[in-house]
């Protein structure tokens, strides 16, 4: 194998391991009303998340051997005949590769709703809990503590340098979930606490000790 071929398999590994990412965090963002097109997600992101998406799904690994092994077949030095008929070698793949992404797509779409929904609850979460967010913006400020102080269990759903992204658990009763999501702008020098959302909740006393400094 010449060296174009070594760097058409690795483009290939590395091109369907960004689109499971990609699917992955398009459709859990999307659960919680967050387009992905408005985050700060490096293409670093949408790798480790599509490795992490192949890693506990043997399926999608078989799926990517399969339109590997489809791709190999049309680049072979030979054709075949059916019903006396010569077939053109890029044929299945091309009628393979369509029927395998609608695949990949619907069942890493399926992981990343049972995710989602898990992560909107407290008791299974695997995001942190709000206790404190400090902007410099007194009106923005004043409502979070507001939420937090009240008692309200606000997980962050997403950080970066420019926003943090929180949202409302839903009521665990109610027969469709519909997520409060929040949108926080926040300046270059802040101040946030976060703890696990299985821990007891700081006491409001801290709450307050930390929205009035």
């Amino acid at each position: 194998m010449n060296l174009s071929a070594y760097l058409a398999v690795i483009s290939g590994i590395i091109a369907y391991t960004a689109f499971c990412g990609s699917v992955f965090l398009s459709e859990y963002y999307g659960s919680f009303g967050v387009q992905l097109q408005f985050l700060d997600i490096t293409t670093d992101h949408y790798l480790i998340r599509g490795l992490d998406v192949l890693r506990y799904d043997l399926v999608l690994l078989f799926a990517f051997v399969l339109l590997f092994a489809l791709a190999l077949f049309s680049l072979a030095p030979f054709s075949f005949q059916v019903l006396k008929m010569r077939v053109p070698k890029t044929g299945p793949f091309l009628v393979a590769l369509p029927l395998i992404v609608l695949f990949v797509d619907a069942r890493i779409s399926s992981t990343a709703q049972a995710a989602a929904v898990r992560d909107m609850f407290t008791d299974s979460t695997a995001l942190r809990r709000l206790e404190c967010l400090r902007t410099g913006d007194s009106e923005a400020d004043s409502w979070v503590a507001s939420l937090v102080a009240d008692g309200q269990k606000m997980l962050v759903l997403f950080r970066s340098q420019e926003q943090v992204i929180v949202f409302r658990e839903p009521p665990f009763a109610a027969e469709q979930l519909t997520v409060d999501t929040y949108y926080i702008v926040i300046p270059a020098s802040y101040e946030m606490r976060t703890s696990s959302a299985h821990s007891e909740p700081h006491s409001s006393d801290d709450h307050l000790e930390c929205f009035s400094r």
